[in-house]
């Protein structure tokens, strides 16, 4: 403060119910964000209810980019279907490399994140090719 630079405001959790009569956001089941001010405890329910426009349409990208993920995984018959747990078998996933801006496929034998997960590593750079890096271009608000 006594330089005059302003602390960083602290981002107010956007899953907070917004009072009676204020506006909220969701996601539509066209994957649309859309808003409404009247109350619906069904929405709050399944984390479906946000007081923040932008972080809604991050999380309806996000949510779209994983199921284009898995139809292509099953669709092209490179869905991860191996058992985890200390075999040693990799396990196939794609991750974003902020230093250069890029994806590349990853694989863990040990350590299961969320997302999708691919039987080879050819799959995911087929992933990358014809799923995400189309996407990105799509949506360029998306953010990993």
């Amino acid at each position: 403060k006594m330089l005059g630079i302003e602390p960083e405001k602290k981002r107010k959790n956007p899953f907070n119910r917004v009072a009676t009569d204020d506006v909220y956001y969701f996601i539509t089941y066209y994957g649309d964000i859309e808003q409404d001010d009247c109350e619906d405890d069904t929405l709050c329910e399944v984390c479906n209810h946000f007081n923040d426009e932008q972080f809604a349409q991050q999380v309806a990208l996000h949510q779209l980019l994983y199921r284009r993920l898995l139809k292509f995984a099953y669709d092209n018959e490179c869905e991860d279907n191996q058992i985890w747990g200390g075999n040693g078998i990799e396990h196939w996933t794609i991750r974003y490399n902020f230093e250069d801006r890029s994806f590349e496929p990853n694989w863990s034998a040990e350590y299961k994140y969320g997302g999708v997960y691919f039987s080879d590593r050819e799959g995911a750079k087929r992933a990358i090719n014809e799923v995400i890096i189309p996407f990105v271009k799509e949506h360029p608000d998306f953010v990993w």
